[in-house]
């Protein structure tokens, strides 16, 4: 069944106070009509005054529109709070109705207040609790700390403000049930608003991953992730913190920024539900309390995983060894990982080892003399670095700092002397090889105008031979 059209909003407001004051005003030409009662004594009209409060409460109603209905919504586009309604009313019927009372009845308020201060403060601490939310609710109303349709949480209850009154704050949970929250308590507890017309709001999502996933691994999940969940906000993009290595996990904080948070619950939800369908995909595992026993041995390391058969293939330098030598050094690499942004050499550091780029991008950095650093190159997978400080022990000739999570492989001069010691006649593949890329370098420099060619001082080999204690080479 369709309702008829509506009445218009000042009609509305004003038709039950003018049929009051109607009412009142043939009550009293009635009875003064039939003389059934006197309505007038000396220095009282009892008549006027009933239909001056029933004028006074027309009034009030009509300037609550006005300032209300017209003037607030015209310079705030927003419906007013029920609770300034309420409180300016209050005001206006007062000050009329202590207006009344002098000219009608001639009271003088003065003299009543002055007389009845014992009701007065009985009054005041039967009303205590009462007093305080309404001063309570002006306080909130002033600073403006809520406003209807804000989502708050208040001693672990999550609900939308519904409306402000002058007693409590009226609150819809999550589960569809009523809360009023009285504003003395309101004022005094710990109360977490969320502004719906305000920026996006963070929410967070704590969890717990395995120690063998790398976290730059983890973070790169967690975000991705989380980005592609409907509700979450583009800008700021969602981050992910390293909270604690735990008994049994490494802790991740997802943040993310919600556009409307009132929608906190689903978007967290789905959020959840998209992870585990990642981690499942990445064979990531969310680990969960266990008793591990190790048998401890002397010297025990933690297992390092096995390099890839071909990774010394790609290393020039090492072209002279056999297959036998390079699957004896291979079991010999040392695993290392690097997080982005770390340098893996400084530069002017003492070495002994080279490095062999599994996976990852990694940036050649060369002092300019000035402090600062300047870029002359990039690694990635494949490239190797380090060779003079291997076979020499030469200070490094440049920072290395990984741009990624940086997967890489090291030889040490440990790992390399046996074979050499075994074999010297692999000194000398090795420094002929090196020595033939430097004549290439060389030459290449010498047709550039005004380049010049350092000299080496003392053989390469000689060097090696010095630095490995290799006897009977020059």
């Amino acid at each position: 069944m369709k309702s008829g059209p509506r009445a218009p909003l000042f009609l509305r407001r004003v038709i039950g106070p003018l049929l009051l004051t109607a009412a009142v005003a043939g009550a009293v030409l009635l009875v003064r009509g039939l003389r059934m009662s006197p309505l007038k004594d000396a220095s009282h009209d009892w008549g006027e005054f009933a239909i001056g409060v029933a004028v006074l409460v027309l009034i009030v109603r009509i300037v609550n529109y006005l300032v209300f209905d017209v003037a607030f919504r015209l310079r705030r586009r927003t419906e007013a709070p029920s609770l300034l309604r309420e409180l300016v009313a209050l005001l206006v019927f007062s000050v009329g109705f202590a207006l009344l009372l002098r000219s009608l009845l001639a009271v003088r308020l003065t003299a009543v207040l002055a007389t009845s201060a014992l009701i007065t403060a009985v009054i005041g601490l039967a009303l205590q609790d009462t007093l305080g939310n309404l001063f309570a609710g002006m306080a909130l109303h002033l600073e403006k700390t809520l406003q209807v349709g804000d989502v708050v949480r208040v001693s672990g209850t999550v609900g939308f403000v519904e409306a402000l009154s002058w007693r409590a704050v009226r609150i819809r949970t999550l589960l569809d049930s009523i809360v009023l929250l009285p504003n003395g308590a309101a004022a005094r507890e710990k109360l977490e608003v969320y502004p719906r017309s305000a920026a996006p709001m963070a929410s967070t999502i704590r969890i717990g991953l395995e120690y063998s996933l790398p976290p730059a691994r983890a973070i790169s999940v967690l975000k991705t992730t989380a980005a592609s969940v409907a509700g979450v906000a583009r800008v700021p993009p969602p981050r992910v913190f390293v909270t604690d290595f735990a008994d049994f996990a490494i802790q991740y904080e997802l943040r993310f920024w919600l556009e409307d948070y009132s929608w906190f619950l689903p978007v967290e939800s789905a959020i959840r539900e998209r992870l585990w369908y990642a981690f499942k995909r990445e064979g990531i595992t969310v680990p969960f309390p266990i008793a591990t026993r190790y048998q401890y041995v002397k010297e025990w390391k933690e297992a390092e995983p096995p390099a890839p058969p071909d990774i010394l293939d790609r290393v020039d330098l090492l072209r002279p060894l056999s297959a036998a030598d390079r699957e004896a050094l291979r079991g010999r690499l040392v695993h290392t990982l690097f997080a982005a942004g770390e340098p893996v050499v400084e530069q002017g550091a003492l070495a002994d080892s080279l490095y062999v780029v599994d996976s990852g991008e990694l940036a050649v950095l060369v002092d300019d003399g000035d402090g600062a650093r300047v870029e002359v190159g990039t690694l990635s997978a494949g490239d190797a670095f380090g060779e003079m400080a291997l076979l020499t022990g030469e200070p490094r000739t440049a920072t290395v700092q990984a741009r990624t999570e940086a997967s890489l492989y090291r030889i040490d001069k440990d790992a390399l002397a046996p074979l050499l010691k075994d074999r010297p006649q692999l000194a000398v593949e090795i420094s002929r090889l090196i020595e033939g890329r430097r004549q290439k370098t060389q030459a290449a420099l010498a047709s550039t105008p005004r380049s010049t060619v350092a000299e080496d001082p003392g053989s390469l080999l000689s060097r090696i031979a010095r630095y490995f204690g290799l006897e009977g080479l020059s």
